[in-house]
């Protein structure tokens, strides 16, 4: 039988760098189901928005970025959506002129502040 020391350069799974190389990769395999169960897209994973005009522009714009519950959760006044909105053009969202108005208009009158009774 032959011992590491025997053999030039021993066996592959006693020398310390080996051992730590297959203690990662077995920590990367047990992971592996963790880190690739991804989840359900936007679009299928929320609830789907009030209808109404500017619906579709917001469904498909707002969420190339974000998910919508962002969008949602906002509640602001129509000033409040205007900016909100022109800074996410700044940023580089692709949303063309003329859809602008219409994303403010839908978002102003969904996603308005509630109403304190």
């Amino acid at each position: 039988m032959r011992t590491p020391s025997s053999t030039p350069f021993g066996l592959w799974w006693e020398k310390p760098r080996t051992r730590l190389g297959l203690l990662w990769g077995g920590t990367l395999l047990a992971l592996l189901p963790i880190v690739g169960a991804s989840p359900k897209p936007a679009s299928v994973q929320e609830a789907p928005l009030p209808p109404g005009k500017g619906v579709e522009s917001v469904t498909g714009i707002c969420s190339i970025c974000h998910g919508l519950d962002l969008v949602t959760e906002q509640r602001q006044d129509r000033d409040g959506w205007t900016r909100l909105i022109d800074q996410m053009i700044q940023f580089g969202a692709p949303i063309p002129p003329g859809e602008r108005q219409v994303i403010i208009d839908y978002l102003a009158t969904h996603f308005s502040p509630k109403k304190v009774k």
